[in-house]
């Protein structure tokens, strides 16, 4: 299940009806598809999005994916995705035409004050 972060507010949201309500107020829709119905067994990993808005006026959050997420975020909002320690995911990306293959990098330096990678101990692959 989807875990949002927003570092300005040191606050974490994990309970799915708070993560989509939240997502919501951003345009983000978040669904959450059981893997048994959607997707074979070996679909998972887990990564990284992290959302800056437009208008600076709102924090930037990270939303960590795993296995059966599902969201959709509007066209053009700014947004990165990293992949967590194990670097592994299966990811499905879906647009409404061709231009959506095209990244516009902002070149404003934004990402570099966030953790690219997943947080906590369950995230550090046992090797």
């Amino acid at each position: 299940m989807a875990t949002v972060r927003i570092p300005a507010e040191q606050r974490t949201l994990t309970d799915q009806a708070e993560v989509t309500e939240y997502l919501a107020t951003l345009g983000i829709e978040y669904e959450r598809w059981p893997l048994s119905q959607r997707a074979a067994a070996n679909a998972r990993g887990r990564g990284l999005f992290h959302i800056h808005p437009r208008d600076e006026a709102g924090p930037v959050i990270a939303i960590e994916v795993e296995g059966g997420d599902l969201i959709r975020v509007p066209r053009g909002t700014w947004h990165w995705f990293d992949l967590c320690g194990d670097r592994d995911i299966r990811a499905i990306r879906l647009f409404q035409d061709k231009a959506g293959w095209t990244p516009h990098y902002t070149n404003s330096g934004t990402d570099k004050g966030y953790q690219p990678l997943c947080l906590g101990p369950s995230y550090i692959p046992l090797r």
